[in-house]
């Protein structure tokens, strides 16, 4: 009688067979390490590029910006008087123009004033040259105002400016309106010959730097 063959056992299902998944893991790691790689490298080429990128902006001003940036400082480091200026008399002018333009802002009323609860103060420095008279307004409650007002508010400084210096005009005249509680936030702007209408020109107060060039600068 022949003997049966043994069967042949099936593979166990639960038995993984081929190659293990080792080397699949290794090239996901190393795929992660190279981005991150990529990453930190870009990332420290655009902080660089940054970082001289300042330094040249801080570096490369021009005279005039230098000067202004100085004017401008100037009352927020010592705002606890109506007007400052390059000497008594542009002191003078400019003390007399903050206190206008907020007399002003009382009689119309309105929003210009902004909220009723706010404290309205005007701190203004004054740049008088042969060329030009250029006030810088620091106002406390400009950024409060919507666009509309902030307009109003500067056709009400540059009439008070044109005010200010009736007794003795300027060929230009420049008045630029700067939010105190914001640091380089600079609003309207109006500049041009005092018995001309103004040209606008809204938050670049680059325009004016000309008028801030010492001679031999």
């Amino acid at each position: 009688m022949p003997r049966r063959r043994p069967r042949a056992r099936r593979p166990d299902p639960t038995i993984v067979s081929g190659p293990t998944s080792v080397p699949s893991q290794r090239v996901l790691l190393l795929g992660c390490a190279f981005a991150i790689a990529v990453c930190a490298i870009v990332g420290g080429v655009l902080a660089l590029s940054f970082y001289r990128f300042a330094q040249r902006v801080r570096t490369d001003r021009s005279p005039g910006e230098r000067a202004f940036a100085r004017a401008d400082a100037t009352v927020e480091r010592l705002g606890e008087r109506a007007g400052f200026g390059d000497d008594d008399e542009a002191a003078a002018l400019a003390t007399r123009f903050s206190e206008g333009l907020l007399q002003h802002v009382d009689a119309v009323g309105g929003s210009l004033g902004g909220d009723a609860h706010v404290d309205r103060r005007v701190v203004t420095h004054c740049r008088r040259t042969d060329e030009a008279v250029v006030f810088i307004a620091h106002i406390s409650w400009l950024r409060d105002l919507g666009p509309d007002a902030r307009a109003g508010l500067a056709d009400a400084a540059w009439a008070t400016a044109r005010e200010t210096t009736s007794d003795r005009r300027p060929p230009t005249l420049a008045v630029a309106l700067r939010s105190r509680r914001a640091p380089g936030y600079y609003g309207p702007i109006r500049w041009g010959p005092p018995d001309e209408l103004p040209e606008r020109v809204d938050g670049k107060p680059g325009r004016l730097y000309r008028f801030y060039i010492e001679p031999g600068d």
